[in-house]
């Protein structure tokens, strides 16, 4: 490929994701609780603008509301 001719290494790609992949995001600490679960199945809708995180959809959560659009790095990919 042209990019690899140029850099002459070829690009890490593995923290590319493919959207509406489902993933467990841990939540942030101002909505956990003590019992109970401390993550949330979420969809990924895409890569953050400012950021190197992830934007998700959580779908399924008994923590939050649903709904949610968040962004978050601390994330486990199925």
């Amino acid at each position: 490929m042209p990019w690899e001719l140029w850099i002459s290494y070829q690009p890490n790609l593995k923290y590319l994701r493919v959207s509406g992949c489902l993933a467990k995001v841990m939540l942030l600490d101002h909505r956990k609780r003590k019992i109970g679960s401390k993550t949330s199945d979420c969809k990924i809708l895409g890569y953050a603008k400012r950021s190197i995180s992830h934007k998700f959809l959580i779908f399924k959560s008994d923590v939050t509301d649903r709904n949610i659009i968040l962004e978050a790095k601390n994330v486990e990919f199925f």
